[in-house]
């Protein structure tokens, strides 16, 4: 399967919010269990991972897809957005079906932003 094959949205969702596989994984578990909020503790014990790193991709998830709530502190999916509700199930469906496509465009990323600014130093015929 073709990268291109993957919708435009997904694309930008990708390119926006998604650094790497664990982070999707992490985001997909939260979609799964949205109606949940999960402490640090909880997503360590079910995601099999470090606290360290727990906390980095839930720091780059904040914001549009993941919430704060609570004390102690709780994580949960922003279950506020019908558009975010959407487009992370059809995200879902593509990493299900397509996982590969799908980890090759998160990782991606960082390329095409090294090769911008690469681009940016060619010397131009005149």
């Amino acid at each position: 399967m073709a990268l291109d094959d993957i919708p435009n949205e997904i694309h930008h969702f990708i390119a926006r919010y998604l650094k790497s596989v664990g982070q999707l994984e992490l985001l997909l578990f939260l979609f799964d269990g949205r109606e949940k909020a999960w402490s640090v503790d909880d997503l360590i014990r079910e995601m099999r991972t470090n606290q360290s790193l727990v906390e980095q991709q839930l720091r780059d998830l904040e914001g549009p897809t993941v919430q704060i709530s609570g004390e102690p502190v709780r994580y949960q999916f922003n279950i506020g957005d019908s558009y975010l509700l959407e487009l992370v199930r059809k995200l879902a469906e593509q990493y299900r079906s397509r996982r590969h496509a799908i980890i090759s465009e998160i990782y991606s990323q960082p390329l095409a932003t090294i090769q911008s600014f690469a681009d940016a130093f060619k010397i131009k015929k005149d």
